[in-house]
Parts: C-alpha cells; sequence; structure tokens
C-alpha cells in the first residue's frame, strides 16, 4: 500500500508543481485515448503604481499691455522653474498604462525698476506660479521608451506689485494638454528608473482692474523631469 501511494504522489506532483507554474490551462481528451494539457500565455493582474519626479520647466508666454489707446508686449522665451510631480497610475497590460498626475510647475519671479531724470523710479513685481492635474495614457515599447498623452487642467496664480499702482493678484484656471516622450529602466522587480520630456499648453491671467490692463497669453511649458515609478 504505501508503494501505491508513493507511485501517486509521483504521478501527481508534476502535474501540480506545473500547474502552479503556468497561467489558465485546458484538458484536451483525444478520440485514441491521448489526453493533452495545452496551457495559456499567463495572464497577470494590473499592476499598480507610484511616480515621483523632479522637473525643469522652461516656460514661454508673452505679457500683452493696454494702456488708453497705447498697446504693447513684453515676452518671456525658455524662463526656466523647478517643480515636482507625483502620479498614481495602473499598468493594464505589457504595452498600456495610464495614471493621474497632479504637478507643481514652478514660481516665476521678476523685478523690474525704472529711473527717471528726476530721481523718480518705478518699480514692478511680477510673480506667476503653476499647479496642474492631469489624466494620462501612455504606450510603452519594449526598449523602454514611452510616448503618452495627457489632458486636465493648469491653475496659474498671478501677481503684480506696482510701486505707483495697487497690489493686484489674479488666480484661474484653464484647460491643458500635453504630449509627453519618456525613457524608464527597471532597478529591480519594483523599481524603476524613469526620465520624461513633456510638452504642454495652458493659458494665463487677465488683469482688467488696473489702469493699465494686462493679459498673459498662452504658456508652453517644455519640462524634463527625471524620477523613480514604484510598483506594488
Amino acid at each position: 500500500m504505501r508503494n501505491v501511494i508513493l507511485l501517486v504522489l509521483m504521478m501527481v506532483l508534476p502535474c501540480v508543481a506545473g500547474a502552479a507554474g503556468s497561467g489558465h490551462y485546458s484538458i484536451i481528451k483525444k478520440y485514441d485515448g491521448v489526453t493533452s494539457i495545452n496551457y495559456d500565455k499567463e495572464v497577470k493582474p494590473k499592476q499598480w503604481y507610484l511616480n515621483a519626479h523632479a522637473d525643469l520647466s522652461l516656460l514661454n508666454w508673452k505679457n500683452e499691455y493696454t494702456y488708453g489707446a497705447e498697446t504693447g508686449t513684453d515676452k518671456f522665451n525658455f524662463k526656466p522653474v523647478y517643480g515636482l510631480d507625483l502620479a498614481l497610475g495602473c499598468k493594464f497590460n505589457k504595452t498600456w498604462r495610464g495614471d493621474v498626475e497632479f504637478d507643481y510647475v514652478g514660481r516665476y519671479s521678476e523685478t523690474e525698476t525704472e529711473y527717471y531724470s528726476d530721481y523718480y523710479t518705478e518699480k514692478t513685481d511680477f510673480n506667476l506660479s503653476i499647479m496642474a492635474l492631469t489624466v494620462n495614457g501612455y504606450y510603452d515599447f519594449k526598449s523602454g521608451v514611452y510616448m503618452g498623452l495627457g489632458a486636465g487642467a493648469a491653475v496659474i496664480k498671478a501677481s503684480l506689485n506696482h510701486s505707483a499702482l495697487k497690489d493686484v493678484s489674479k488666480t484661474n484656471a484653464s484647460p491643458m494638454g500635453a504630449v509627453m516622450l519618456g525613457w524608464s529602466r527597471p532597478v529591480n522587480d519594483k523599481l524603476s528608473f524613469d526620465m520624461r520630456y513633456r510638452f504642454a499648453t495652458f493659458t494665463g491671467s487677465k488683469f482688467d482692474d488696473l489702469d493699465v490692463q494686462i493679459k498673459i497669453g498662452l504658456i508652453m511649458d517644455n519640462s524634463l523631469s527625471v524620477g523613480l515609478r514604484y510598483a506594488f
């Protein structure tokens, strides 16, 4: 009896081990009495992840001024600001994933002083800070390169402090669109190093309660990000 039990165990254990190491399978019994087992590809569950990046954003926009019948513009090209972003996402399969991302894009400040012949000066402090929330979709290539699209909203706060005018501050929300290109490399089973370039656009604020009206136009953000992705 003992020998029979050992024989049965020797026959069953390889089948159990094989089933445990595989995904779904099907058993096919042929007409000649031969039974075969066909194993499907392993089906992995959805995998959640967290992203954290440090960002360098290069902002481009122009301010349009209107004073009575006179108009003028100031252009701001590739102004650097530093920020960070956090994202919670899900990898649906080997190629597709999506996440919800919060960005603190950064804060830009500039001071301008004008001197006049009678020793009179005018000083202007301009500040611009930006935050954003987007929903992103990504396609991952086997090489680690990925591409993505994002849509959401940006919150832009602008303040103006002029020595001859009252201090004003405006906060507005704007639709935001983004295109991403990146590369990631696994460090271990859970952690990956991640680099990303993103081009995003949104609109700024408008000051219309001053003697001088100021409109912040379309803002273009070229950002470079370096960070980590943790899967759980």
